[in-house]
């Protein structure tokens, strides 16, 4: 009897032991903005891009136009863009998964409301704008990813700022 005892409080500790832990580690971006910001520097020097500036958020941004003006976008404004969202993929633009080129597309939501990418590049264009973004994942959908952009995807964003609207 004692055996069994033994053996069965065994089997149990064992068990025990192997018990999985249901907590999830603390997710850290640091990593994966390495390998994002790895692969944009590769496709910009595969492309012979040499205009591209980096924002100290980690976004890189090539303007084509800075528009007119002096006001710029603030996290609250209201901006109207038109834009097409690609996939960087590789060194190649990859596909378009998104896109809006009217004049009249107003978003409903803030600036602050959007990809965080969205700012730290629009932020450097006045009305009339245009600029290509080159966002790492952390600052687009994350590792999550959204609505068939998958998880630590790379986007690249042709955009101009039509207009915008002050906010609170």
């Amino acid at each position: 009897m004692k055996k069994f005892l033994f053996l069965g409080i065994a089997c149990l500790a064992l068990l025990a032991a192997c018990k999985k832990n249901d907590t999830p580690a603390p997710y850290d971006p640091y990593p994966q903005f390495v390998i994002d910001s790895t692969k944009i520097q590769a496709y910009l020097k595969a492309n012979n891009i040499t205009n591209a500036k980096m924002d100290a958020s980690g976004v890189f941004y090539q303007i084509s136009n800075p528009g007119t003006g002096t006001d710029s976008l603030k996290w609250t404004s209201y901006p109207t863009v038109g834009y097409a969202g690609y996939l960087m993929n590789g060194t190649t633009l990859g596909t378009k998964f998104d896109s809006n080129d009217s004049t009249n597309f107003s978003f409903k939501a803030q600036m602050r409301q959007l990809i965080p990418g969205w700012y730290y590049g629009l932020k450097y264009l006045r009305k009339g704008g245009q600029a290509r973004l080159y966002i790492p994942s952390g600052w687009a959908y994350g590792p999550d990813g959204w609505n068939g952009v998958p998880g630590n995807a790379v986007l690249i964003f042709d955009v101009k700022l039509f207009d915008f609207t002050a906010g609170n």
